[in-house]
């Protein structure tokens, strides 16, 4: 086998692996992290309440290794290895496949690093008054402007990620064939995941 053809190889198979890895780990973050922490609308009691509840079920901590940790590491190294072996394919993929696939790739660079640092500090912190990240933890961790805006950023950015990483695992592998349902699919994609990006702002400005 040629380097040419083992490089196409390895180009077919990140590709393809890139948007469900993607999409398991956005989702993870969406049900695991943000779908908790949506008890913040409520208030600071009835989010301690919650957060001592979920921090309390041994199974949460196996999720947030199996789902979150696992495909966050696969998807660290299939980032790097689409930024060395990535090319256009207009004639597969399209203008708006490859430009989709781009964004993705960008946006990883960000979420990357946020989602590293959210696992972090919410479960590794010294400072947790009750063993787990509390209303008054995560108001104190948001209370320069600097988080607030790396927070608003990165929760907006994961919601969106998780949408486009749908369409693009039902275009890579596919299950949406012809051009038209590549399009219903991909606007009905961007409006869930504008539903999802202004839920999750809400969840964060809870703790401004």
């Amino acid at each position: 086998m040629s380097g040419q053809s083992i490089s196409d190889h390895m180009y077919f198979w990140v590709r393809r692996l890139y948007a469900p890895v993607g999409m398991i780990f956005s989702l993870s973050f969406l049900v695991l992290y943000m779908m908790p922490m949506s008890a913040a609308i409520s208030g600071a009691q009835p989010f301690d309440g919650f957060m001592g509840f979920v921090n309390s079920l041994p199974i949460y901590t196996l999720f947030e290794v199996l789902f979150i940790a696992v495909p966050l590491v696969m998807h660290i190294a299939l980032t790097i290895i689409s930024l060395y072996t990535s090319s256009f394919n207009v004639i597969n993929y399209g203008f708006y496949g490859n430009w989709m696939y781009l964004v993705r790739i960008l946006a990883s660079i960000y979420i990357i690093p946020f989602a590293v640092y959210f696992f972090v500090i919410t479960n590794f912190s010294s400072s947790f008054v009750h063993g787990y990240a509390d209303y008054a933890f995560i108001q104190n961790l948001l209370s320069t402007m600097g988080m607030k805006i790396f927070y608003v950023i990165g929760v907006a950015s994961i919601s969106l990620y998780f949408t486009m990483s749908v369409s693009a695992f039902l275009f890579e592998w596919g299950i949406t064939s012809s051009k038209i349902s590549r399009s219903y699919v991909s606007i009905l994609m961007w409006l869930v995941g504008i539903i999802i990006a202004i839920w999750s702002e809400r969840i964060i400005l809870s703790f401004f």
